[in-house]
């Protein structure tokens, strides 16, 4: 097992440089900016170099390939098969050779996830659609699955993580980027007039798409008395693309591209060094956006909303005294539906989502009494519990957050998120005794968000509560904590 860790180091390690090398190629963005004129909206040119996607992605495979050659003390243990035609007939057409794998649960998620999102960000820089970058990301994923380890079992897990989690943070990415670059290629901080830059607004970002994102710097603490305090920095993002939206005007049309993006990172630093991580990202890609929104004076009145497919990726886990938890889960075919009311200076959104997802979870029941688990059963449960303490799990997440908004000066937030999953596999006979597992993570965060007398300063509280119940057979373990947040938010809101 020491070994099988320094191979899930080195890995992780290795793909994940090649990632931050290709995410660091936002700058490639910069040179498809083009501003014929200083007066002119800024505009991207996007027709797809066929000949440097290839290069670039066949590159991040290359080092890739070249560093697994090289490791082959750590990767010789997951090599099942020979290099001959069986093996291949094995994966491509008997699926022998096709399976969930059992490596550690931070290599798989956010270890392929990130992964996919260089190779999806090397396509869509280069001009790709997101479509057309998406399955470039499903063939550089396939193609490290059929070469690189091509003696390895072909992963199911790989095949569905990296693509579909590449596809939901490379275009939250990329559309940040986008988005950031419009606004600031010709647009001087120093001026903030929308006048002499129409396609842009009075604080210099592009006129067309509702944003808010910030920087987020706080403490926190638990009432759990085992969990410490700690601090925590997290960055969190979202845009819509829409003129019209939170502003005057009636529209109805459909939704062909990504049209709304949500990006949400965070690392909180405690006793024990980093106590917990989290990426979230959501796209809304395709669906139908409606809006009736009248001028009153000044203000304006009405209501907007969309109703559309969306695809996520989330990845947390958490280091405390008392247990481990990990968590990795992606959808690319959930439904969100969101709805806003607008009255003068207040604002009531509302957000509704439901994903089947495919996911790594980590079984607190198994970690937790492993030693009340009988022997046999033990040996019959897939390599990847026994080793690394999760499994994998189909099931569905739901989502709501609700808000209450006083113009850009505060906002009151509700928000619940909830995961229920259970084994995709049928590693065991059902009618034995201690084969069913079942997992449930439900989390409720209540914030309050309001402006200081700095521009772009805002100061956030928020009180959030966890639930998390494990079930292996006739074991079962449940968690509860409630912690409370205070924060500083630096950061734009339209």
């Amino acid at each position: 097992m020491g070994r099988r860790t320094t191979h899930s180091q080195w890995f992780t390690a290795a793909r994940s440089v090649a990632a931050l090398c290709v995410v660091a190629a936002v700058a490639r963005a910069t040179p498809g900016l083009v501003n014929e004129q200083r007066t002119a909206e800024p505009r991207l040119v996007e027709s797809p170099n066929y000949v440097a996607a290839l290069a670039e992605v066949g590159l991040v495979l290359g080092l890739g390939t070249a560093w697994y050659a090289f490791e082959t003390k750590a990767n010789a243990q997951d090599w099942a098969y020979e290099y001959s035609w069986e093996t291949l007939k094995k994966k491509l057409i008997s699926g022998e050779a096709v399976k969930t794998d059992s490596n550690p649960l931070y290599l798989n998620s956010p270890g392929h996830p990130l992964a996919g999102a260089s190779y999806y960000l090397v396509a869509r820089y280069n001009g790709f659609s997101p479509w057309g970058s998406f399955w470039v990301t499903n063939l550089a994923s396939t193609a490290w699955e059929l070469a690189a380890e091509f003696r390895e079992e072909m992963s199911i897990n790989d095949l569905l993580m990296t693509p579909v989690g590449g596809f939901a943070i490379g275009e939250s990415i990329y559309a940040l980027t986008r988005f950031l670059a419009e606004a600031h290629r010709s647009h001087p901080v120093t001026t903030r007039s929308s006048a002499l830059f129409p396609g842009l607004d009075q604080e210099g970002y592009p006129y067309d798409t509702w944003y808010r994102f910030g920087l987020v710097l706080g403490a926190e603490g638990h009432a759990n008395p085992q969990s410490a305090l700690g601090g925590y920095l997290g960055f969190e993002s979202m845009l819509l693309k829409s003129a019209s939206y939170d502003r005057a005007g009636v529209e109805q049309r459909s939704i062909g591209s990504p049209f709304a993006s949500r990006l949400n990172l965070r690392v909180k630093l405690g006793e024990r060094g980093v106590e917990q991580g989290r990426i979230r990202a959501e796209i809304t890609y395709l669906g139908l956006y409606a809006q009736r929104v009248e001028p009153q004076g000044p203000e304006v009145a009405g209501t907007e909303g969309y109703l559309g497919l969306s695809a996520m990726f989330h990845h947390q886990e958490e280091h405390r005294a008392a247990f481990d938890d990990q968590l990795g889960a992606v959808s690319l075919f959930g439904v969100e539906g969101h709805a806003a009311a607008l009255r003068g200076p207040w604002r009531l959104r509302a957000t509704a989502q439901v994903y089947p997802v495919f996911a790594g979870i980590r079984s607190i029941a198994w970690a937790e009494r492993a030693a009340a688990v009988s022997a046999p059963f033990e040996r019959a449960a897939p390599p990847v519990l026994v080793n690394w303490l999760y499994y994998w799990a189909g099931g569905f997440a739901a989502g709501g957050q609700v808000s209450v908004e006083f113009r850009l000066r505060a906002w009151l937030t509700w928000e619940t998120r909830s995961y229920h999953l259970s084994p995709v596999e049928d590693w065991v006979d059902r009618p034995h005794p201690g084969a069913d597992r079942a997992d449930v993570h439900l989390t409720h965060t209540l914030s309050l968000t309001h402006a200081l007398p700095w521009n772009h300063l805002w100061a956030r509280v928020m009180i959030e509560g966890t639930w998390r119940d494990s079930t292996y057979g006739t074991i079962r373990v449940t968690h509860d904590d409630l912690r409370a947040q205070v924060a500083m938010v630096w950061g734009a809101s339209r």
